[in-house]
């Protein structure tokens, strides 16, 4: 299979802080509808070149398979957490050591919260190394005070205890007091282990103290003079689907020894955490999700901050081993696709998501991640030898699914990466520093594609131990001394060598975990070179597959095997060029072909892949493989060869068409044709060497097109059209058409008009049809109709009386012919029509005024047509067809504007089209028009509202009086810097109406009017050039809203007011806070918080106001009366670091947010 990729990066090297993108996408290539395809795979900038440049068998790609179990996370177990990928994050914890709500003694002491998720347990822990050696051997006496505030879930799970670590000189050993713990946990201890269940009580102090020593002793015997208690911790855990938290407070901590040394410092939690430290961590989940791109489900990994400065972690980890994991030596070779879908609270909590592989070799570890998404869309990544970034192309987006591709081959090129094994893909999720934050990443359909057998030409060559002479592929039987590395090889750098000798029978292979589901088109393309053999019953070198967890095997036998047999689950294929030695040979078999011929017909996997060489005593195998690939067929039927019978069909004939094509899997498919109408499909059917199919008759004169669909038992399929051309044949006809004279009939007399008509016809559906009609009149052509019948009239006057003989012949679209023949006899007469007086009305028209004409017209035979004339001078001529009543005819000309003269004149026709005319267009009759007309007039125009405002539409009026009819009022306006608007102005009740949409605060709007009348004569209110215009205005007060200390307590320090407020006409100009009429803070930005610095004011009564104006000058107010009362500043320290934590919080949290970041980074790293 092929890929194509589109692939980009811009690196951020460790010098160069700079945003990294990637991005790309591969597409196997589509079954070509011609009978070439070119394809072209883009070198990436800087490659080097590579060797390897062989075509596989058949011309197909070696495949690539999914190597990613559970994929589209489809499969959930019991927490509905997706199954075969490795999960982990974070519960709900704190780890207090400031805590002063409930103390043993003293003023402080240490608290632990913990709390399990739907997904995962949560631990809670203080831990305390000793600066001294505390040796076991003098006598040391362990003390601790404890007060369980809740217990959680001790049914399923949760517990406490108390563990001291201790080093003997030569192996560690813990002592763990369980102070409260499942009824069922029934522990034994171990050569390292001690344990002790203890008796505990709720809701009171208790108190623990043991004998470290007696108690090692108790059960170890005597401790040697070298064993020392290295560190000590106090733990809580709460299980996955925990009830309510376990919460546990501990104080009075103490080790001492005989002579009265304490070795915890600060045991009792007084110097506020400097030596026992604090931190939260925030509960994550991981689950299944209906919103998906491939499948039913995709896995969602959340985190939701509960806490201030509370980090959270989450992720999902697939691991492939070392050093036989997965590599990316070439390009094409491997690829890591996913879809994903990001969103997160966007409160400035660092939330990262991105998705990571991790490799390493026997030198070091590397690791590359691509963010998809983070807070605020802000990170601060840099590049090292150890970890690489780089930014996904949709970086930024939220709440939309997004697919990643990338050539993970390519990727090492760019970031210098080389002779690694790629361990694990995860793809993780953290949160930062704000409560009340959150962050959620949707995975879906995760490819982690390459060969099936990852190093199928044994490239890899960083790591060699005896265990893996060949490190990317497992060991089969006694691997060494006998395979290695040699670059005796067919293509690439290497191949592998197996040689095997001695006095005995040594069997000498390798292996490799593939997983490969077996269709209808896999085969191999496996290449071997048998360089010496031994014996063909002692000695063998074969290939072979376990089929199914091991139910079935399948031995492609390459040489030797002479004794071997086939059973019910184990089948031989001894193959082609078996045992010939000196040259590269390709193992090219239809696995699915062989399975199903040795065990029947079933689903198939391939679960793994050994190659194997075995010698017999006292002789030599040696082979080399090269090349263990798989393939796919991928391509379809090859078309060889088309006949057509018969090959000039007629509309009547079906068509047979016979084709070869071969394919390596078997052919079938259907024959598609286009008969005119539509594309029909007919089946082809296997004559064993060929293929038939019949096309049924088809219409005359069709250009019957065809292609054939071919197709392999597979699914490949191919469109061979000629080259989007088509394949074709015309239909043809050789029936002649029956034609019939029905108007005249033989021998009539003729007198005037004469209608002549003929009809014809084309026997039998199908048929070519009749394609057009000849006159020909006493033996000569007279002319033709096309179609298949014709009626015409004509005045026999325009010819001689007498005696004609007319024949019509009709042709069909084949050019067959056939006539029919009559005999008419002419006889005719005529005389032009006579015209009356025309009359004028009114006969002194004024300008704008329509005028009638009429008059009197008669026939012997009949008035066809009477049509007026008309112009004004020197103008063009406008024809009307004058209407009738009776003889007389009449027509008005439409009112003339702009002239005081109208010309016209007018022709009549009879029947046989002779005319008479009154007046010519030389010598025309005409009438005068009286032209003296005043312009209209526009008064009292008015605006409504008179002054307008924002969001307001503006109604506008006008007073139109004229002599004439007016035609049209138009009011045009323009909004600010938009274009002009025309709109007609509507009349109700004698005003003029338009209206002008609203607009915002402070624009400007220029109108102006147009009035027209019938004779097109113009006036205007206004100009374009000097409209008239408004400005909108904004009388509105803007929304004030403060939120600050009740009125009724007296205030302190630094006191903070939430300032907001909304004016949707002009917008907020500035809001002032002043006290006692003196303005001491503004901000021009809401919201905002406001903070009142009282400390350097007496105390007393003072009234506080909030002034917010926007930018028309309207203004809202709101004042309060503050008593203030503030103690005496140096006995009020603490309460002044209190407010400036108030009100600097922000500042300091997103100092913290930054420290966490890179400290989430490092513990991310560390954890995964």
């Amino acid at each position: 299979m092929k890929y194509k990729h589109a692939f980009g990066l811009a690196i951020v090297m460790l010098f160069v802080l700079q945003t990294i993108a990637i991005f790309g996408e591969y597409g196997t290539n589509q079954i070509p509808i011609s009978n070439e395809v070119v394809d072209t795979v883009t070198t990436p900038l800087n490659l080097p070149p590579v060797e390897y440049e062989k075509a596989g068998a058949y011309e197909e790609d070696p495949i690539l398979i999914n190597h990613a179990p559970n994929p589209s996370f489809e499969y959930v177990n019991d927490l509905n957490i997706p199954t075969h990928w490795y999960s982990d994050g974070s519960g709900y914890t704190v780890t207090n050591s400031s805590y002063q709500d409930n103390v043993h003694s003293g003023s402080r002491a240490g608290q632990l919260i913990a709390e399990g998720t739907s997904s995962f347990g949560a631990y809670a822990s203080f831990g305390r190394s000793y600066g001294l050696t505390c040796y076991l051997t003098s006598d040391l006496t362990f003390e601790s005070y404890y007060y369980i505030n809740s217990l959680s879930n001790p049914d399923i799970g949760g517990h406490f205890y108390i563990g001291h670590s201790i080093y003997t000189g030569s192996q560690w050993r813990n002592i763990y007091y369980f102070l409260f713990y499942p009824s069922s946990y029934h522990p034994s201890n171990s050569t390292n282990t001690l344990i002790f269940l203890l008796d505990t009580t709720t809701s009171t102090w208790n108190n623990l103290t043991r004998n470290i020593t007696d108690d090692y002793e108790s059960y170890y015997g005597a401790a040697p003079g070298s064993a020392y208690v290295s560190y000590t911790n106090w733990i809580i855990y709460s299980p996955v689907n925990a009830d309510v938290p376990i919460s546990i407070i501990i104080d009075d901590n103490s080790v001492t020894d005989a002579g009265s040394t304490e070795y915890v410092f600060d045991g009792g939690f007084e110097l506020g955490g400097v030596s026992w430290g604090s931190y939260k961590t925030s509960p994550s989940t991981i689950h299944s999700s209906l919103d998906s791109t491939d499948g039913l489900l995709s896995a969602n990994i959340s985190i939701n901050a509960v806490d201030e400065n509370s980090d959270g972690y989450a992720y999902l980890q697939r691991y492939f081993g070392y050093p036989q994991g997965l590599y990316a030596e070439r390009p094409d070779s491997m690829y890591l696709e996913f879809d994903w879908k990001y969103d997160d609270s966007w409160n400035g909590a660092g939330q990262m998501a991105y998705a990571y592989l991790f490799m390493q070799n026997n030198t070091y570890t590397k690791e590359v991640a691509i963010l998809l998404g983070s807070d605020l869309d802000s990170y601060s990544v840099s590049n090292s030898s150890y970890s690489s970034w780089i930014i996904s192309e949709s970086h930024g987006s939220r709440g939309v699914w997004h697919h990643e591709s990338i050539d993970v081959a390519e990727l090492w090129q760019v970031f210098n990466i080389a002779d690694m094994t790629i361990t694990h893909v995860s793809f993780y999720c953290n949160i930062g520093s704000h409560s009340n934050s959150s962050i959620t990443l949707l995975v879906d359909n995760v490819k982690i594609l390459t060969y099936p057998t990852a190093d199928p030409g044994f490239e890899v060559d960083f790591y060699w131990s005896s265990a893996y002479p060949v490190g990317s592929w497992s060991s089969y039987y006694n691997a060494y001394p006998y395979v290695n590395h040699t670059t005796d090889s067919l293509n690439g750098r290497y191949a592998a060598n197996f040689t095997t000798w001695g006095g005995s029978s040594i069997i000498a292979g390798l292996s490799r975990e593939t997983n490969l589901q077996v269709g209808l088109g896999l085969f191999t393309d496996m290449w071997w070179r048998l360089d010496t053999m031994g014996s063909e019953s002692q000695c063998y070198v074969e290939i072979m597959m376990a089929i199914n967890d091991w139910t079935y095997e399948l031995h492609y036998v390459l040489a030797g095997g002479s004794s071997f047999f086939n059973s019910s689950n184990i089948v031989y294929y001894i193959v082609e060029n078996h045992s010939e030695t000196g040259q590269w040979f390709n193992l090219v078999r239809n696995i699915y072909a062989d399975l199903t011929e040795a065990f029947g017909e079933s689903e198939w996997k391939i679960h793994y892949i050994y190659l194997a060489a075995k010698n017999g005593p006292g002789e030599t195998v040696s082979v080399l493989f090269d090349d263990v690939h798989f393939i796919q067929d991928t391509h379809a039927p090859t078309l060889t060869q088309i006949l057509t019978f018969p090959t000039n069909p007629m509309y009547y004939e079906s068509v047979l068409v016979n084709i070869e094509a071969t394919d390596i899997t078997g052919v079938s498919g259907s024959l598609w044709y286009y008969n005119g109408v539509s594309w029909n499909a007919v089946s082809l059917t296997s004559m064993g060497g060929h293929f038939e199919a019949l096309i049924p008759p088809i219409p005359y004169g069709t250009d019957v097109l065809y292609y054939f669909n071919l197709t392999d038992p597979v699914g490949n399929w191919a469109i061979y059209d000629n080259s989007g051309l088509y394949y074709s044949y015309v239909i043809d006809d050789d029936i002649d058409p029956i034609v019939t004279i029905t108007s005249p009939r033989d021998e009539d007399i003729i007198v005037g008009l004469i209608t002549l008509s003929a009809s014809a016809y084309d026997p039998d559906s199908g048929s070519s049809g009749v394609h057009h009609l000849e006159i020909w009149v006493n033996g000569e052509y007279s002319g033709s109709f096309t179609g298949d019948h014709f009626e015409f009239t004509s005045d026999s006057r325009e010819v001689e009386n007498g005696t004609y003989y007319i024949e019509v012949r009709a042709y069909d679209n084949a050019g067959n012919w056939a006539s029919d023949e009559i005999v008419i006899y002419i006889e005719n007469d005529r005389q032009a029509p006579i015209l009356s007086m025309i009359d004028i009305n009114p006969q002194q028209p004024i300008s704008g005024e329509d005028v009638t004409i009429s008059l009197a017209v008669t026939d012997q035979t009949g008035v066809k047509n009477v049509t007026l004339y008309y112009r004004v001078p020197l103008g063009i001529w406008h024809e009307l067809v004058m209407d009738s009543s009776g003889s007389l005819y009449f027509a008005t000309i439409p009112a003339q504007i702009g002239t005081d003269l109208v010309e016209f004149y007018i022709v009549a026709y009879d029947v046989f089209d002779q005319q008479s005319t009154g007046g010519t267009s030389s010598s025309p009759l005409s009438f005068e028009i009286i032209t003296e007309i005043g312009e209209p007039v526009i008064s009292s125009v008015q605006l409504t509202p008179a002054v307008p405002v924002y969001d307001q539409t503006v109604s506008v009026s006008a007073y139109v009086t004229a002599e004439t009819t007016i035609q049209s009022v138009v009011l045009h306006y323009k909004i600010g810097e938009g274009s002009w608007t025309s709109i007609a102005m509507i009349l109700s009740d004698n005003l003029y109406i338009g209206s002008i949409p609203a607009a915002s605060w402070n624009t400007e709007v220029n109108y102006y009017i147009v009035v027209i009348d019938n004779a097109d004569q113009s006036v205007s209110y206004g100009t374009i050039l000097s409209p008239k215009s408004y400005i909108v205005g904004d009388m509105i007060a803007p929304i004030l809203t403060v939120i600050g200390p009740s009125t009724l307590i007296p205030i302190r320090g630094n006191v903070s007011f939430y300032v907001s407020g909304v004016d949707v006409g002009s917008g907020i100009s500035i809001i002032e806070m002043i006290v006692n009429g003196t303005t001491i803070r503004s901000s021009t930005v809401l919201p905002t918080f406001l903070v009142w610095d009282t400390t350097s004011l007496s105390n007393g009564n003072y009234t506080i106001t909030f002034i917010l104006e926007d930018n028309a000058g309207n203004i809202a107010l709101i004042s309060y009366e503050y008593m203030i009362a503030n103690p005496d500043i140096f006995g009020s320290i603490g309460e002044g670091l209190s407010s400036f934590m108030q009100t600097y919080g922000l500042f300091v949290g997103a100092l913290a947010f930054m420290i966490l970041l890179v400290a989430a980074k490092i513990i991310v790293r560390r954890r995964g």
